[in-house]
């Protein structure tokens, strides 16, 4: 517009329309550009993110002995020992030396009684465990270490020896109270029978001459049956799953007739009365789940 020979500039919106496209042009121009900055910069971060839970998430990479898995490795937890650790049954053979220090032996009518006697045990254990009780029982043989010559032969052409038996069967009970490192030491109390057994042989028993074997026995014997009570202490080591190894002592106190059975000859039987026998030895065997 011209006003007195002078130029007067319009209002904005009386500019030309070219420059108010060329303006819309731009301003959307940065718009797009900035929305479109933002947008690819969130799916990267969102990547990230969802690529380092996957990280944290994944189970480790199975080594090379070991199969692949596609479950996630979760910490294991304790679990309560089997039913077959507290419940088994047990199967040992034990060794010991018995002692009976108390005793008058007289295995003979016109001689001296002998003070004491010694021998050799020797049996085999069966009993189930049940955590921490235990109950069984047991066969025990023992052998005196004291064989003697008998009396009647005063010349000795006859060569009579003495010996004697023992043979136990007993139940048993044990309690297994106190866990010491690799040992778990036990109480037991037992009952049961004891049979000795006093022989009196020749030397033509124990060699007939030229060679006949005759048949029947073959020595003079005397039983002396009675019952036997006792107790004891004891230790076991469990040496694998399936192996175990002990110690144990005892004491029995034998109730026998109070009059000694005798042989036509003269002999007669070694013990009578009350006897204390006292007994140290090892076991060693297996166990077995019940």
């Amino acid at each position: 517009m011209t006003r007195g020979g002078t130029r007067i500039r319009g209002p904005r919106h009386d500019r030309p329309a070219p420059f108010r496209r060329r303006g819309a042009c731009l301003v959307a121009l940065a718009v797009a550009i900035t929305s479109g900055a933002r947008a690819s910069a969130e799916p990267r971060h969102i990547a990230k993110v969802e690529r380092d839970r996957r990280t944290v998430d994944a189970p480790p990479e199975p080594g090379p002995d070991e199969p692949p898995t596609s479950e996630p490795v979760r910490p294991k937890r304790r679990e309560a020992p089997a039913e077959d650790d507290h419940v088994y049954s047990v199967v040992t053979g034990n060794l010991g030396l018995m002692a009976m220090p108390f005793a008058d032996v007289c295995p003979f009518v016109n001689a001296d009684c002998e003070p004491g006697e010694t021998g050799l045990a020797m049996g085999i254990d069966i009993a189930g465990r049940w955590y921490d009780f235990a109950a069984g029982a047991s066969f025990d043989f023992g052998l005196g270490l004291k064989p003697s010559e008998a009396a009647g032969d005063p010349d000795g052409t006859l060569g009579r020896e003495h010996a004697r038996t023992y043979l136990l069967l007993e139940g048993h009970f044990r309690y297994y109270f106190l866990p010491i490192g690799a040992w778990e030491w036990f109480a037991e109390a037992s009952a049961g029978a004891v049979i000795i057994n006093d022989s009196w042989s020749t030397f033509a028993d124990r060699e007939p001459y030229n060679g006949f074997q005759l048949v029947g026995p073959q020595a003079v014997t005397v039983s002396t049956e009675g019952v036997t009570v006792g107790a004891g202490i004891g230790g076991v080591w469990q040496i694998t799953d399936f192996w175990l190894f002990g110690t144990r002592a005892r004491y029995r106190n034998w109730f026998l007739p109070s009059g000694r059975q005798q042989t036509p000859v003269g002999d007669r039987a070694s013990f009578a009365g009350r006897v204390d026998m006292f007994e140290f030895g090892a076991f060693g065997g297996f166990r077995l789940p019940l």
